[in-house]
């Protein structure tokens, strides 16, 4: 689905964090200064998109609807990760990762 050329105004781009956790930490500020928000558009890549929704939304309102977005990226994706060392990599990098955040969050509580 495109976006309306009259709302690309209404697009916010978060550049501070250097990670997924800062990235939380960045929209979990901004939802609280922006109470009105009650969508929000993830995009990153599509093996980083359970984790990052996963850390996200276990520190937001259950009001606000994350709205996932993945740009394509031929290089690793769910039909060919297993057929190169990056996608390989890749993929049990973010697996690890997504396991320790499923682990982790809940004994972390609201940060």
């Amino acid at each position: 689905q495109k976006i309306p050329w009259d709302r690309f105004d209404k697009i916010l781009v978060e550049t501070e964090s250097r990670n997924t956790l800062e990235n939380a930490f960045a929209v979990k500020r901004f939802l609280e200064q922006h109470r009105d928000v009650k969508h929000l558009v993830l995009v990153t890549s599509a093996y980083h998109m359970r984790r990052a929704s996963l850390m996200i939304a276990q520190h937001i309102s259950p009001e606000v609807t994350i709205i996932p977005y993945t740009p394509g990226n031929t290089d690793v994706e769910r039909a060919n990760w297993w057929h190169s060392w990056l996608g390989i990599s890749v993929t049990v990098t973010e697996y690890v990762k997504f396991l320790l955040a499923k682990i982790l969050l809940p004994s972390l509580g609201y940060f």
